[in-house]
């Protein structure tokens, strides 16, 4: 819990338990509150994976996105948001040994921020939190080693001038999507990223903190349930569009060649 002086409370002392390594001790059952669980503990419960420091992060953003549909300004009506809450929180179903089984919508949404996008949210400083600490979450899930195979393999095909033809060719994005992958992975094994990603937005001075900032109070008890199903809402991979991206930056092609 989060104090009014911004102290933090820890809270379920009933479940705490000596710490030997920072990263995964946990008790040995499941604990957790499903709908903001992180993605990975969900999809395989055969598994009984420990949760990480990466899970509460990813958790955090589950979180943020829930509270925002709730109760910030965005573009959707109602039956739209209790549609979002069912598919990407609520969502469950059982395995062959019936253990709950769920986590691909959210796993999705991470690396394609359809929802999101869809969502229009009024702040600036909160959509970008929450687009930027997707698309690092998002690496989680879109295979590291995979990434990691297909810049080697371009980097041993193509060397120097025959590597940026390869490029001209319209085979930028494929290379860059790798890069990013592997590059947000990395990212992703410090402890900070999250942090660094407030203090950019705290400390932009463009950040614009009026827009936006209302809080909505939305009843979706009036939803009426035959109408929570909505037609699925476009997904494409959202490659972000930064410097890197489209104009080629040979700069950041050269760096990953020659590592």
């Amino acid at each position: 819990m989060i104090t009014e002086k911004g102290t933090g409370l820890l809270i379920d002392w009933d479940l705490s338990k000596q710490v030997v390594n920072n990263n995964v001790e946990s008790p040995p059952e499941r604990t957790g509150t499903w709908q903001f669980m992180a993605a990975r503990l969900l999809v395989e419960p055969e598994k009984n994976l420990r949760p990480d420091y990466t899970d509460d992060l990813e958790s955090f953003w589950h979180t943020l996105l829930y509270i925002s549909l709730r109760w910030c300004e965005h573009d959707l009506d109602p039956t739209k948001v209790v549609h979002i809450i069912s598919e990407l929180f609520d969502y469950k179903t059982q395995d062959a040994a019936g253990r709950p089984v769920g986590g691909h919508h959210k796993s999705m949404e991470l690396q394609t921020r359809a929802y999101l996008k869809s969502m229009g949210i009024r702040s600036p400083p909160l959509l970008r939190i929450l687009r930027d600490s997707a698309r690092i979450l998002a690496s989680r899930y879109c295979g590291e080693e995979e990434a990691i195979e297909e810049i080697t393999r371009l980097r041993s095909q193509y060397v120097g001038n025959d590597f940026r033809f390869y490029l001209m060719n319209g085979h930028t994005d494929l290379f860059l999507t790798n890069y990013l992958d592997w590059a947000n992975f990395q990212t992703l094994k410090t402890s900070n990223w999250m942090e660094k990603i407030f203090d950019n937005v705290l400390n932009d001075p463009a950040t614009d903190w009026e827009q936006g900032q209302g809080k909505v109070e939305r009843d979706l008890s009036t939803v009426n349930s035959n109408k929570r199903k909505e037609p699925p809402i476009d997904i494409t991979i959202d490659m972000p569009r930064t410097k890197h991206s489209r104009n080629a930056n040979f700069q950041v092609i050269d760096e990953v060649m020659e590592g």
